[in-house]
This record gives structure tokens, sequence and C-alpha cells, in this order.
């Protein structure tokens, strides 16, 4: 099994939102998939804080049969002056879930959007039969519940990992 995580720690910035799935890795199969929204918290510790429970709980749930993957949080030129004075609080996550992880020795592994979306468009995962469309909304192959765009990367991640680096 492969936990991908998309993260968004932005609390104040934004109010974000973080996307997972667990992708079932012999069968390229989204088993469980959901979202954390910043908005349904009152502060950026109880946010974060919900983030290691579920994740963690996550873990458990699938014993050591589990890859966690996240996606990493990179600066990058072309985007560095629209983040001057942020306060990076999307790396402060990704620091508290890599904490966790190592303190309770759950192994992990680091990817660069860039490395996955332009690799994994909606119309390969479609192809694939990970996702499908109906109208303008998308879905997990055979469920009938629209996910967002948080998901969807979370799936490109753990299609990914699967493809590229799952041995």
């Amino acid at each position: 099994m492969i936990l991908a995580i998309d993260p968004s720690g932005a609390f104040h910035e934004g109010k974000g939102t973080t996307g997972w799935c667990v992708l079932e890795a012999g069968k390229n199969k989204v088993v469980r998939s959901g979202f954390l929204s910043a908005k349904d918290y009152d502060t950026k510790e109880a946010f974060w804080d919900a983030h290691v429970n579920l994740f963690v709980k996550m873990v458990k749930a699938y014993k050591t049969s589990v890859m966690v993957v996240i996606e990493d949080y990179i600066l990058y030129a072309s985007t560095a002056e629209a983040q001057i004075n942020s306060r990076f609080e999307t790396s402060k996550l990704i620091g508290i879930l890599q904490y966790n992880f190592f303190k309770k020795q759950i192994e992990y592994s680091m990817q660069r959007a860039v490395d996955v979306k332009s690799r994994w468009t909606n119309e390969i995962l479609i192809y694939k039969k990970i996702l499908s469309k109906k109208g303008n909304k998308y879905y997990v192959y055979g469920d009938d519940k629209p996910i967002n765009k948080h998901i969807i990367d979370s799936v490109r991640h753990a299609v990914h990992y699967n493809a590229f680096k799952n041995r």
C-alpha cells in the first residue's frame, strides 16, 4: 500500500487543503482517499495535528505494508517573488510529518510536484482506469463520490511512486 499526501499546511495563508489517498500497489487501485481542510480548524496547530493523527492512523491500519509518499515543498525561482513574506506554513507541516514518521519508524519518500503533474495528467489517469470523469467532476475509478484537485494530486504521487520507485 502507498499512502500519498499532497500537503498544504497553509492556515493563515489561504486556508489550505491537503489531499491524500491509499493506493493498492499491486492493482494500481485507489482504495481510500480524502482531504483535510484548514477552514475546519480553529488553529494551525490543530490543523497540523489532524494531519499527524490521520496519517499515523492510516499507517497503523495497513501495518508494515505501507509506504508514505509526500509531495515536497520546493521554492522555485519562478515563484520566489510571490512567496516574499510567506511564513512557509506548508514547509512547517511537512517537517512535522517527517519528524513524526521518523519517530514512529515509518518509511517515507519525498517527491517533487513538477515530476508528477505533467507525467500523470488527468487523461492518463482516466485511461489507466485510476480515475473517471462524469461531466466536469472527477472520481476514483469505480466510486461515485466526487474528488477534489488535492486528492487527484495525491493520486498522481501514489501512481508515480508505484510506477518508478516501488521496488
